[in-house]
């Protein structure tokens, strides 16, 4: 089960990843959110509170993602082609620069 320095340490990474950068596509494989698109929006920061990642965007949208006993985030280079582990993938944010996928489950998105 990920702890709170691995959710935080996954936080600066998401940060880093996605903070400034305008989202080029976005695809969410949760059938409630399958419609949503956040393409042209711009992550604005990504931060941990406890065991919870929130990823805020200018436009005003949160994703709240919780990475429960074996979930986690995987950060690629766009032009890098996902593995066999895009499956499993539930959520997932691509940018010009980077592509990262959420793995097991995806909580939900809301509006700050």
């Amino acid at each position: 089960m990920p702890e709170g320095d691995v959710v935080w340490y996954t936080a600066r990474r998401l940060h880093e990843a996605l903070t400034g950068r305008v989202l080029t596509r976005s695809d969410f494989r949760v059938p409630r959110l399958a419609t949503a698109d956040l393409s042209g929006d711009v992550v604005s920061e990504t931060i941990s509170r406890g065991k919870h990642l929130l990823t805020r965007t200018k436009s005003g949208l949160t994703v709240h993602t919780h990475l429960k006993m074996d979930g986690s985030w995987r950060i690629r280079p766009a032009a890098e082609r996902l593995r066999d582990s895009h499956r499993r993938c539930r959520c997932r944010f691509r940018g010009r620069y980077c592509d990262a996928g959420r793995r097991q489950r995806f909580d939900r998105l809301a509006r700050s």
